[in-house]
């Protein structure tokens, strides 16, 4: 019988003003630089949340709409459901990253699941470093306040 993994996800702890609550996926960038996340809240068009891992830190990551992932609160204790941000050093995830890499990467890196579940979207996250998190203001377009906001830093 197959040994199953048990995840052990608690409270990501980001030491930042307004970090609590419920947030609203806005985008996904992946390119040479790195990942970057941009969540906002609700009613709150003059900022976004950014949260960059840079590349070579962060190893593989899932993009899920909510819909699809049922189980997933399943696997957080029933006192810490209802928050946006947990981590993990043993999930299902990091178990999969293992098996998919034929455990080349087991005992060089200590990998950390990021995990941020907002409204509709579940985004989780390998890195060997902690990214970069920070309130960043925006412009929304003139021509419709439905398309993503421009960010500036």
């Amino acid at each position: 019988m197959e040994k199953k993994a048990i995840n052990d996800f608690i409270l990501w702890e980001i030491d930042l003003p307004d970090i609590n609550g419920s947030f609203y996926y806005v985008k996904l960038i992946d390119n040479e630089k790195g990942l970057s996340i941009f969540l906002r809240r609700e009613n709150e068009e003059h900022r976004l949340l950014k949260i960059f891992f840079e590349e070579g830190n962060f190893l593989s990551y899932i993009n899920t709409h909510e819909s699809f992932v049922l189980n997933y609160w399943d696997n957080i204790p029933s006192e810490l459901t209802g928050n946006t941000f947990y981590k993990s050093k043993k999930s299902y995830f990091i178990d999969m990253f293992h098996k998919i890499s034929v455990n080349t990467y087991k005992d060089f890196f200590d990998i950390t699941q990021y995990s941020i579940y907002t409204m509709a979207f579940c985004i989780d996250v390998l890195s060997i470093a902690s990214p970069k998190i920070k309130w960043i203001k925006t412009e929304l377009p003139a021509s419709s306040s439905s398309l993503p906001p421009t960010a500036h830093e």
